[in-house]
């Protein structure tokens, strides 16, 4: 067994279960360590438990985050209809903080690039123009402008557009 897996869950036996946010913590870390090893599914467990957490005790930013990792755990091994719900859920949750427009540019090239890889190319495509017009609100950063722009044209061919 990996040693930092060994401390770590150690750590999370001995941390009492009232201390939340480091209990939570402790499941987040714990999963990310899986999702090093390649275990996606028990990754998908840990975070999952961190999530049923911070609905528990209403931490909308944590249940953020950790729907965000779940979506991209699900992205990775392959579950794309996963990871789209994950980061839809994230997308609406991001959008109840303010000053959050770079999250909510993340979490629609997330879901454009789930679609994407479903080949659902005209839900891709409305994901990736929604990040789009948000980048160019913010007209901070041309990088990620055209990053986003690059994708959205990259849509258009399988569309015959």
């Amino acid at each position: 067994m990996n040693e930092r897996l060994k401390i770590t869950l150690e750590m999370l036996e001995k941390t009492d279960k009232n201390d939340i946010s480091k209990f939570n913590n402790l499941l987040n870390e714990i999963s990310g360590i899986y999702f090093q090893m390649g275990q996606f599914n028990i990754s998908i467990e840990y975070t999952e438990q961190a999530l049923s957490i911070s609905m528990n005790v209403g931490d909308i930013i944590n249940q953020a985050n950790e729907l965000s990792n779940l979506g991209l755990i699900c992205k990775i091994c392959g579950k794309f209809k996963d990871a789209i719900e994950s980061f839809t859920k994230t997308l609406e949750l991001d959008k109840t903080f303010e000053n959050k427009k770079s999250k909510i540019i993340s979490d629609l090239l997330n879901i454009g690039e789930s679609n994407e890889l479903l080949e659902e190319w005209d839900q891709a495509l409305e994901a990736y123009n929604n990040a789009l017009e948000l980048v160019r609100e913010l007209k901070s950063n041309k990088d990620k402008e055209f990053y986003v722009y690059h994708d959205c044209s990259r849509k258009h061919l399988p569309l015959g557009r």
